[in-house]
């Protein structure tokens, strides 16, 4: 043998080494040899490149179409006698592709296949055949048919961990599972680049084959249906491996109902998760609760009616609906989830005296209108009285059925409701007032029977909850109508003892339908000049109403409204003012609105009022909020929400708002794409501008909708309301200057821009008209200072001019365009040293401001500088006006601006926490 075949043979030995170790690496549940597995994905990795598959099939040469197919067709079996080290083997799999015919869709090979590879190597066979299962996991098909997914038992379920328990009962377990990327398939293929979690029903050693395909043929016979009902949880297959059963269902990412009512329970952060729910009760919450639930009856009513097999009517009980049982699934369009019915851990059977069925989920087939429990568990809060009776020591429940789902509907309503007024506080004490004096928490209690009948029981609604809804309904929340309304529900129409006078679910639909859209006209002063149908045509809007615009205001429902959608009112009013803050100085009055201030980027108020209201803009990681306050009602407000497709980054980012019109601009975290929405605030929708733009810096946004898109180079003018043409504006030819800012003066008439250079930095204005060209009007260059600093533009909006101002140095210069363009190279900044950090103008005739606390001073106070005019000059006049003390918290503004109101003044500072409007005198 030469020594180059010997050193051919020992690369190769060298090379199994360390593939082998690399499959090691990637095995998943390494540490159980039944269950590891390598994913089809790691193993294209291992063999990508072409010098290993050389130095493995040498020394004779393999051609580029050889190689392809051996990493296209056949990586699991090289895997395999690389992991074994099936030296011989390997060595002629250059043959084996074109006689044997042998790749990776044969795996699992068969006896007679396995031996025919391994011909050289017969020792191996029992070595093959126990690793092959490893490098083939199942595939999970959730294909219709066929409905039973047979894998054999030494086959490797996809499972990238050890399965996490989240629920058990009945005759199965729930377990979190997440299934390998590309091993879940979906209808026509279909599958997932990441790994996918499913909730995973498991049931071993108490069903038959038998008995599990009975109900599975129930499963499948009911799938169709299935499909008409959004609001009951879907099974997305059904699997037998082994002695084990699986039942495959979409995971709840957002929890359940019981963890949401006790704001997490601990076990979650309620804020992250909900982020659009304000972090205290507030009446916003109404309309996206009860159309969950209207959801849930409507379902419960399709489970008991609707379900039709060809020509069968069948007829579904829950048994046992409780918040627990009920799943939320994430759903952008509403601010609390979606909510779903599912029935973990339930077993319940149809009356039939020649067999014995177990229930797998809700879709089990019940024929009969009244099911009994084979299993009677302890008597829950939510389950009914109905039936109860005494045998021997023990209490027995009989004729529950379809009525029963109602009444516990009504007890998870209820709890609905407390959650409303009074979060995981109140729903606790309503609790604790049904478990006092040692009872159970269930929201009925017997009472003494007037009959010597043994055994007989009567019962009635609970005391605590009869006292609870009636509290509601005649002192707590008295100026609030939809409570008033939702308790009177629950106590009249819902929460019946007697089963035969309770509401059947069609009625329950409508019950909880009519409170929906009660609450819709109280809160929308519009509703019936619409013409618009209610619940019946509702769709979650894109722009949800969002409860993060302030607490503990109640509605007014003479105000005007808000619209979430281009032809239906929305839900938002402008709310009665809070109890007013002490004021300070000789201020008028002080309201401060706190928002959600969790993931704040960036906020920006408008100039100009749109029918006595400020619009303030507010963006956030995840979302854009548009909050009108209301000027002359003490700071009253809406709110509206936006969310956003992609989570933003912090940085670049920015939002503009002026009038009804504006823009939000940044990048999202994920694909690191530039986004940029643009919309009004009185309808739907909010639309992207399109992607031939290029890279947007930030945007300005006039009062009649006209955009300005600062791109680098240039400045783009598009308008959102006319046939105006796009503009391109451009700095001067001889300058390389890159544009930072831009921004039109109250009237939209001028637009102001900031370009800078390397020598210079420069003021540029153009004339805005909507049926001409823009024209360059006035242009002001200046030497580039030492130190440069960002310099905002704050426009006059009477006068020619504007105010430079460096924040950061609390530097400003008054500029009066009225003697036109300057030349080059530029003239110096001659600023004027103000102590102040944000600034606004007022009329053109002050600046207003705020302070920094100091080492001195330690409160922020409102200044006031007077802006002069002397022969076609300005200038910013000293010393200040102190004219009032501000929160401290308005240290850290994020956006401020100023308005005339009659004889006062208001002033709105928008900060990190909170919204602070201020009126005082208008005094000189």
């Amino acid at each position: 043998m030469s020594l180059s075949s010997l050193d051919f043979k020992a690369r190769r030995r060298n090379l199994v080494e360390r593939v082998n170790e690399e499959l090691r690496q990637h095995f998943i549940q390494g540490d159980e040899h039944s269950k590891r597995f390598i994913c089809r994905q790691a193993l294209l990795g291992i063999w990508q490149d072409e010098s290993r598959l050389h130095t493995l099939l040498g020394p004779n040469s393999i051609s580029p179409q050889d190689i392809r197919r051996v990493q296209r067709e056949c990586v699991a079996i090289l895997s395999i006698l690389t992991y074994i080290r099936a030296i011989k083997t390997i060595g002629r799999f250059h043959a084996i592709l074109y006689t044997d015919e042998i790749n990776d869709t044969n795996l699992p090979l068969q006896d007679g296949e396995i031996r025919q590879l391994l011909s050289l190597e017969p020792e191996l066979f029992f070595l093959f055949n126990d690793y092959q299962w490893a490098f083939c996991p199942a595939e999970i098909h959730c294909d219709r048919d066929p409905p039973l997914q047979l894998i054999d038992a030494r086959r490797r379920l996809p499972f990238l961990s050890t399965p996490k328990l989240i629920g058990s009962g009945g005759f199965g377990v729930v377990e979190l599972v997440k299934i390998a990327p590309r091993y879940l398939k979906l209808s026509r293929g279909a599958d997932f680049e990441y790994p996918y979690k499913v909730a995973c029903k498991r049931f071993e050693g108490v069903r038959k084959l038998q008995d599990f395909e009975t109900e599975l043929a129930n499963l499948q016979n009911l799938k169709s249906s299935l499909t008409n009902q959004a609001h009951i949880l879907q099974h997305l297959t059904t699997i037998s491996h082994g002695p084990q059963y699986y039942i495959l269902f979409p995971y709840a990412e957002l929890g359940d109902l019981d963890q949401f009512l006790l704001d997490g329970a601990g076990l979650y952060d309620f804020r992250q998760r909900f982020p659009l729910i304000a972090p205290h009760s507030t009446p916003d919450n109404y309309k996206p609760l009860l159309y969950q639930c209207w959801a849930l009856a409507s379902a419960l009513d399709w489970l008991h009616n609707g379900i039709k097999i060809k020509t069968r009517d069948i007829k579904c009980a829950h048994m046992d609906l409780k918040p627990d049982n009920i799943l939320i699934m994430k759903d952008s369009s509403s601010t609390v989830g979606k909510w779903v019915i599912s029935d973990f851990g339930i077993s319940v059977a149809e009356h039939d005296r020649h067999s014995r069925a177990h229930a797998l989920s809700i879709r089990d087939l019940y024929r009969e209108v009244t099911i009994d429990r084979l299993a009677v568990p302890q008597l829950g809060t939510y389950q009914p009285p109905e039936g109860i009776h005494m045998k021997g020591d023990s209490i027995e429940t009989e004729g529950a059925g379809r009525r029963s789902d109602v009444w516990s509907f009504g007890c998870v309503f209820s709890e609905v409701l407390a959650w409303a007024i009074g979060r995981r506080r109140e729903v606790e004490e309503f609790a604790y007032s049904r478990a006092r004096r040692g009872q159970k928490d269930a929201f009925w209690e017997e009472i003494t029977p007037n009959t010597l009948s043994p055994g007989k029981k009567e019962f009635r609604l609970c005391d605590a909850v009869a006292r609870w809804l009636n509290d509601l309904q005649n002192q707590r929340y008295s100026t609030d109508p939809v409570v008033r309304l939702w308790a009177q529900k629950l106590a009249r129409e819902i929460l019946i003892v007697s089963k035969a006078d309770r509401p059947s679910a069609a009625k329950l639909e409508k019950i909880v339908g009519g409170l929906y859209n009660a609450c819709e006209m109280l809160t929308t002063c519009d509703m019936q000049e619409s013409g618009l149908p209610l619940l019946q045509r509702y769709e979650p809007p894109e722009l949800v109403v969002t409860p993060a615009c302030g607490t503990g205001i109640s509605p007014d429902i003479s105000s005007p409204s808000l619209s979430t959608t281009g032809t239906r009112s929305g839900s938002s009013t402008f709310s009665q003012p809070p109890t007013p803050s002490t004021p300070v100085d000789p201020t008028y009055g002080h309201t401060v609105l706190p928002h959600s201030s969790s993931g704040i980027l960036a906020a920006a108020i408008s100039r100009s009022k749109v029918q006595d209201t400020v619009p303030v803009a507010m963006i956030y990681t995840n979302r854009i909020e548009i909050i009108q306050i209301s000027i002359s009602h003490s700071g009253s407000h809406a709110c509206r929400t936006k969310l956003l497709r992609d989570e933003w980054r912090s940085g670049s980012v920015g939002v503009a708002i002026e009038g009804r019109y504006f823009a939000a601009w940044g990048d999202c975290k994920k694909s690191m794409k530039r986004r940029v929405y643009i919309g009004d605030t009185t309808s739907d929708p909010m639309s992207m501008l399109p992607s031939d733009i290029g890279f947007i810096s930030s945007v300005a946004i006039s009062a009649q909708g006209i955009l300005a898109l600062v791109c680098d180079k240039e400045i783009l003018l598009r308008s959102q309301t006319s046939q105006f043409e796009t503009q391109c504006l451009f700095s001067e030819r001889e300058l390389d200057q890159t544009f930072t800012q831009a921004i039109f003066n109250d009237q939209g008439s001028m637009l102001f821009a900031w370009a800078i250079g390397s020598r210079q930095e420069s003021l540029y204005v153009w004339r805005i008209e909507e049926n001409n060209p823009s024209s360059l009007c006035h242009v002001v260059h200046y030497s580039l200072a030492r130190g440069h600093q960002p310099t905002t533009i704050i426009p006059y909006n009477f006068h020619s001019g504007c105010i430079l101002a460096r924040h950061d140095r609390k530097d400003y210069l008054a500029v009066s365009l009225s003697k036109g363009s300057t030349g080059l190279p530029g003239i110096e900044r001659h600023n004027e040293h103000l102590k102040i950090t944000i600034g606004c103008l007022l009329r053109d005739e002050w600046l207003l401001g705020l302070t920094v606390p100091g080492i001195v001073r330690s409160d922020v106070r409102l200044m006031k500088y007077a802006v002069t005019w002397a022969d076609d000059q300005n200038q910013l006049s000293q010393p200040a006006r102190s004219l009032c003390k501000m929160p401290k918290v308005c240290k850290d503004a994020l956006s401020m601006q100023a308005y005339k109101d009659g004889t006062m003044i208001a002033v709105v500072v928008c900060t990190k926490n909170n919204i602070s409007v201020v009126k005082l005198s208008d005094t000189p």
